[in-house]
């Protein structure tokens, strides 16, 4: 079943405009591309089940092996769903949901 509200999107955007006053280093517009880089980074690793901090490691560990220059298809393979430790982490997420759900 399809849910068609947006009530997902509005709560994780919620935890950004909470923020705000937290990253007055955004005030540049390098600090805030920096900002946006780092928040979508982690917000996607939630959104596909991932731990944020393995995933973050993850990248900062492999994408230093890549060209200067990359090229796109090179660059897909590190989107969270292709996150190799994404099957291990989703089946634990699926699990906690259960159970919250159950409780």
């Amino acid at each position: 079943m399809m849910d068609w509200s947006n009530n997902a999107s509005e709560r994780n955007m919620k935890r950004l405009v909470s923020g705000r006053k937290n990253w007055l280093f955004s005030t540049s517009p390098a600090g805030a591309r920096s900002t946006a880089i780092w928040l979508t980074l982690i917000e996607s690793a939630k959104a596909n089940g991932i731990d944020p901090r393995a995933y973050i490691t993850y990248l900062l560990k492999e994408l230093p092996q890549q060209p200067d220059f990359a090229d796109p298809a090179q660059l897909a393979v590190y989107l969270p769903w292709h996150y190799p430790g994404a099957r291990h982490q989703n089946k634990k997420t699926t699990d906690k949901h259960q159970a919250k759900n159950a409780a």
